[in-house]
């Protein structure tokens, strides 16, 4: 799931607590990247 939200040019955010469950947060640009634009890996 994160590789695939990379490698759209976005980002991934899990954030997980015992007995409160678990939150996805992805960030995704409006725009796919340019094939010029180096992809980031964090």
């Amino acid at each position: 799931m994160r590789a695939r939200t990379q490698a759209l040019g976005g980002t991934l955010t899990i954030e997980s607590a015992p007995g409160r469950g678990t939150a996805l947060a992805a960030r995704l640009p409006l725009t796919p990247p340019s094939a010029t634009e180096p992809e980031a890996h964090p």
